[in-house]
């Protein structure tokens, strides 16, 4: 899935944004990103897969409605909990002290074996697939599809999803940088319009403002 053409600076669409206004660019950037998010949530949300989303800390921000089917939680019961309190004691030990520093520094992770506590209490086998996230609109540190081993299906299902989740993100990214990029130079261009009015005379600090003042009778400044 290439989702790249959404925003195309030199698209018969885009045209060449060094040549229209500062503002329509930031416009199309944030409409863009906007756009983007909503992807990113409809594709998380709608998958045929077990999803789950955490932040930094590795508390559960995010779930999708096939992780709520499947292991039997309210979605109020689990947001904010750490995804290793969901765990069985063997597979949390595992996850602390192999699994999750290894991501950390590799920013992905494939086909990790881990057994999941569903709310019934009985285990559930899942196999784990993990990316980071490049963006921070996403509102996640990292993504997750949890499928069954023995389900091609599901196998592909998650392949795809967090292909298609990559390429979104990735885009995401780069509007984030052209939105930061746009408002450093909207910030400049203020601090040099401003310096540019101070000149000798023109009533600026120096010239004749000055002599002005200097000129007033007490009891006469209005």
């Amino acid at each position: 899935m290439n989702i790249s053409r959404w925003f195309d600076p030199n698209s018969s669409t885009g045209g060449d944004v060094t040549s229209k206004p500062n503002m329509l660019v930031q416009s199309r950037s944030q409409s863009a990103l906007a756009l983007a998010s909503d992807w990113f949530d409809i594709l998380f949300d709608s998958a045929r897969v077990m999803m789950h989303a955490v932040d930094k800390d590795f508390q559960i921000v995010k779930v999708n409605r096939r992780w709520l089917e499947t292991l039997g939680y309210k979605k109020n019961k689990v947001l904010g909990r750490k995804v290793t309190d969901l765990l069985t004691e063997e597979s949390s030990i595992r996850a602390v002290k192999d699994v999750l520093p290894l991501f950390q520094q590799a920013g992905s992770d494939r086909s990790i074996g881990m057994q999941f506590v569903r709310k019934d209490g009985k285990a559930l086998d899942i196999l784990l697939d993990a990316d980071v996230s490049p963006a921070a609109s996403c509102g996640c540190f990292a993504y997750a599809t949890l499928r069954d081993s023995h389900d091609i299906d599901q196998s592909e299902e998650a392949s795809n999803i967090l292909r298609a989740l990559k390429d979104i993100t990735t885009v995401m990214h780069s509007l984030e940088r052209i939105n930061v990029a746009q408002e450093g130079d909207d910030t400049r261009r203020r601090i040099s319009s401003g310096g540019a009015g101070a000149r000798p005379g023109s009533g600026g600090r120096a010239g004749g403002s000055n002599r002005s003042l200097s000129g007033a009778r007490p009891g006469h400044l209005h």
